[in-house]
């Protein structure tokens, strides 16, 4: 991916001053150079590149729901070119005067790409019912129009065998596939918020267990101790009732008293400690069963998502056929201008 600051020395070639070339006064070989450099031998991503940048322009100076023909006829390519040097001086050390040469570089060496984005762009618009991104598209229909008592002549969307598009045949195609995309996005959308939730219960489920094997564990060593203080408390108690048939003012008596008591007080603490920790258990397994009830739902979910996104990519592949000659032509109409005739 291409990252902000990564390419620090370009070398930049002296500017020939006065010398009328397409690239600011730099030769084509040298900015070939500098875009290998930066987006070659510097691992950028130039479609991600125009990307960020054009998805900016898109919804601030070159929105199709504002803008009019006029506007993005004269200016879309200056606005496009600002846009890709000023971005530039984020990832170079190169002056302004070479930052221009390069962007007026990338957009003719990346002219298709620029325009396609731009198409997607106002595709999107008009499946929102934009009313400008609409009459924006409408307008490509090829008429010759009067302007100050002079010619011109509009550009078409054009099919690619030459045959003008009938635009409610356009739209509506436009519209399903966008529909499609949009539908598979919202799927996607939502096989994340499942994923979150799948992944927060199975941290749950793991907690659950250690909680479990203690409260296990407190009663499996509380009942060891109860198996041998039961014994003594069942072994006092037949010596109690012994001495008290012989003689209830014995000292031996009373002293067996106290300890008999002291035992029965411990056997009523460790039974209710065991109660307590197999109260802890089954209310821990409550909660594992909703917990475990709520995954394989989620999971069922996942599944049940997965299976209409790749529906869903179908759907949208079947539609590919129709919508890539489609952005194809959107795409040239875009690079197209009013021009006049004679």
């Amino acid at each position: 991916m291409f990252e902000e600051n990564s390419v620090l020395n370009v070398d930049v070639p002296s500017k020939r001053e006065g010398v009328a070339n397409r690239y600011n006064g730099y030769t084509p070989e040298e900015i070939e150079e500098s875009y290998k450099v930066i987006f070659v031998r510097g691992d950028g991503n130039i479609i991600h590149f125009l990307h960020g940048t054009l998805q900016h322009l898109l919804q601030t100076k070159l929105n199709f729901r504002e803008i009019t023909n006029k506007f993005y006829e004269e200016q879309a390519l200056k606005i496009v070119q600002t846009a890709i040097e000023d971005e530039l001086s984020n990832y170079g050390s190169f002056e302004k005067d070479y930052r221009l040469g390069i962007a007026g570089y990338l957009m003719r060496k990346h002219f298709q790409e620029i325009h396609e984005l731009m198409a997607r762009e106002l595709i999107k618009a008009i499946y929102e019912n934009d009313k400008n991104a609409n009459d924006f598209l409408l307008y490509y229909n090829g008429d010759i129009v009067l302007r100050n008592n002079e010619k011109y002549k509009i550009p078409a969307i054009m099919t690619e065998d030459g045959r003008q598009w009938n635009n409610a045949s356009l739209i509506g195609i436009c519209n399903l596939w966008m529909h499609a995309k949009q539908k598979k996005q919202k799927l996607e959308h939502q096989l994340s918020d499942t994923e979150v939730k799948l992944q927060q219960l199975k941290a749950k489920l793991e907690n659950i267990e250690p909680k479990i094997q203690k409260q296990e564990k407190i009663i499996i060593k509380i009942e060891k101790q109860l198996e041998v203080t039961e014994k003594l408390y069942h072994e006092l108690q037949k010596k109690l009732n012994h001495l008290k048939k012989a003689s209830l003012d014995s000292d031996e008596y009373f002293v067996v008293l106290n300890e008999f008591t002291s035992v029965e007080k411990d056997v009523e603490d460790l039974k209710k400690t065991t109660a307590e920790a197999t109260k802890k258990i089954s209310e821990i397994k409550k909660i594992n069963r909703i917990a475990y009830t709520e995954f394989d739902f989620y999971t069922a979910e996942k599944k049940q998502l997965l299976h209409d996104i790749k529906a869903q990519n179908l759907n949208i592949d079947s539609k590919s056929s129709q919508i890539d000659p489609i952005l194809r032509s959107l795409s040239k109409v875009l690079m197209q201008r009013t021009k006049k005739i004679n």
